[in-house]
């Protein structure tokens, strides 16, 4: 879809949220792209961090028309996960400590929103498709 705003959001390496923990007023790890005419739109960023509780995920929205048509999580396998909490800044935390079978909104997405991402001794690079409905 050509022209739709695509919203992510999500927490830094060390589990922190911009707008919220001591972090108001800050904008990181937040970002707005509207589609191109392929319907394609690039984000870089870290990968995300872990906090008590929750799955490493990603929050997604999709606007088309002004309407808001989606609005989800983005979610990581376990050998990804692995790889990248091997390394600095993630290794000195940790391993998260909730896996996304426990966590109650990867379930509700039936385990389909896992982002495919190929990671090496620089970086993560993953892309996801998604799709919507036309009113």
């Amino acid at each position: 879809i050509e022209g739709a705003a695509v919203d992510v959001w999500h927490c830094d390496a060390e589990g922190a949220y911009s707008g919220v923990q001591g972090a108001e007023g800050e904008t990181f790890c937040r970002g707005v792209q509207m589609t191109d005419a392929n319907g394609t739109a690039e984000f870089r960023t870290v990968f995300p961090g872990w906090y008590t509780g929750r799955a490493v995920h990603i929050h997604i929205k999709v606007s088309a028309d002004g309407d808001q048509t989606h609005t989800g999580q983005l979610f990581f396998d376990q050998e990804t996960l692995s790889a990248v909490y091997a390394a600095e800044p993630y290794a000195a935390r940790g391993e998260p400590d909730q896996p996304n079978e426990s966590d109650g909104i990867y379930a509700e997405s039936g385990g389909v929103t896992v982002v495919a991402v190929a990671v090496d001794s620089e970086s993560a690079a993953g892309s996801v498709t998604l799709g919507i409905e036309s009113a």
